[in-house]
């Protein structure tokens, strides 16, 4: 949070959305309903800024795995997390599995597996313009918070920022 804060020193903003791959949790026109609701309670020069994943950097895979961690939790067990991704629908829909395993205790030998499977609609930069085309709205695309320019093949993430006129 601390480069957003950094990068963006100066500037005002209206509503601020740094959620990863939740926002794509959403169907299309449910992000639809909530973008145009956010739109209408910016002020007037207000600015919405989104950052989300950019899962069209991994077209030229059929699956990747995402940030597999090992880790103590609080009271000192062990956790094993994997993210598995893949393609549902080229370039439109991801399914995403995790796989958890958790030490039973500090000290057992067993592990629990926990397995949960989401489904994400993949954010594109087209999205934001036609969404700043119906409301007539500014957009300004980056590729990460020092506003880099946007690559779909390349950039981490997606970030837009919305200006009301």
């Amino acid at each position: 949070m601390l480069k957003l804060e950094e990068s963006l020193e100066g500037e005002k903003f209206d509503f601020i959305s740094c959620i990863g791959n939740t926002f794509s949790i959403f169907s299309p026109e449910e992000r639809n309903l909530i973008l145009n609701q956010m739109y209408k309670l910016l002020n007037v020069r207000g600015k919405m800024f989104f950052q989300v994943v950019n899962y069209l950097s991994h077209t030229n895979e059929t699956e990747w795995f995402y940030k597999p961690n090992i880790l103590r939790s609080s009271s000192d067990e062990i956790q094993y997390t994997v993210r598995i991704m893949k393609w549902k629908e080229l370039k439109e829909k991801i399914t995403m599995y995790v796989l958890k395993a958790q030490q039973e205790s500090k000290k057992g030998d067993n592990f629990i597996l926990y397995q949960k499977k989401t489904e994400f609609y993949v954010l594109k930069s087209n999205y934001f313009k036609e969404f700043t085309d119906k409301v007539k709205g500014e957009l300004s695309i980056f590729g990460d918070y020092e506003k880099s320019e946007f690559n779909e093949k390349m950039s981490k993430d997606l970030v837009a920022i919305i200006t009301k006129k």
